[in-house]
């Protein structure tokens, strides 16, 4: 029975290069979808209607919602992003610095914050 390897240079495995550029990619993008308001679906849950892309509210659907829809997006880009980070080297994979994985989250949430002010301020 052979025990994992605690060396430097062992081999990354495939979902630790997955789980890297997944995080990673999905921050970044859904940071990218909600700025550039590029959902892949509207929700209006007072109707249950859903339209393709981004759609205005009106006064028969009631409040669009596009957070499914920015995050049906980041999952598939982020997929894509994961499945191609399997197949790069692991010398390019260990120059990722890992820190980007809470710090990227952490440096969206002021920008985010900042994007919903108009909804916080709007009497």
């Amino acid at each position: 029975m052979s025990t994992p390897s605690t060396d430097a240079t062992a081999p990354t495995p495939a979902f630790g290069k997955f789980a890297l550029l997944f995080g990673i990619a999905f921050v970044i993008c859904y940071w990218v979808c909600a700025f550039m308001s590029w959902p892949l679906f509207t929700y209006y849950p007072a109707t249950s209607a859903i339209g393709w892309g981004r759609e205005a509210a009106s006064p028969t659907t009631g409040p669009a919602m596009y957070w499914y829809g920015w995050t049906a997006v980041c999952l598939m880009v982020s997929t894509v992003a994961g499945f191609l980070g399997t197949l790069l080297p692991d010398s390019v994979v260990k120059r990722i610095p890992l820190v980007l994985i809470w710090l990227l989250p952490l440096a969206a949430f002021p920008l985010m914050f900042y994007a919903v002010i108009p909804l916080l301020t709007h009497r």
